[in-house]
């Protein structure tokens, strides 16, 4: 149970982010993902923290803890699959995409599957595969929200 003293190691670990301190703010939040394993959200966090301390592989799997913990939580799968997209792991990121929107309803995801058609998934030459897999997610999005 989420006692007073790890809602003010969990402030701390915002402010030791805030002010830039990020190794201090990760020590914080690994403290609270020992106590709290399955609490999805604070590994979500934790994947932000790591990522822009530039730990990508740590941060990839602390947002994979956190989407496996919550299947259906967008933040989770969201930053899963932008992190996954930075640093280009184009199919991994549209891997985590379908798992998530074959479960859940997203306008997040729709507006991001549309967007990248648009811009041929942010290249000039787009891999044909990756178009195709974006064009599919769309037509499967279109056909779920009509049944």
């Amino acid at each position: 149970m989420w006692t007073d003293n790890d809602g003010e190691l969990f402030e701390k670990a915002i402010r030791a982010k805030e002010a830039g301190d990020l190794p201090r703010s990760i020590m914080f939040l690994a403290t609270l993902t020992t106590r709290y394993p399955t609490n999805a959200k604070l590994h979500w966090y934790l994947g932000h923290i790591f990522e822009e301390l530039g730990s990508v592989e740590k941060a990839i799997e602390s947002f994979r803890t956190a989407t496996r913990l919550a299947p259906s939580l967008e933040l989770a799968s969201l930053g899963l699959f932008h992190c996954l997209w930075r640093h280009d792991k184009l199919e991994e990121a549209l891997v985590e995409m379908r798992r998530f929107i074959l479960a859940n309803d997203s306008s997040t995801y729709r507006g991001i599957m549309n967007d990248l058609q648009e811009l041929g998934a942010g290249t000039p030459e787009a891999d044909e595969e990756i178009m195709r897999e974006i064009r599919q997610m769309l037509t499967h999005g279109e056909e779920k929200m009509h049944q």
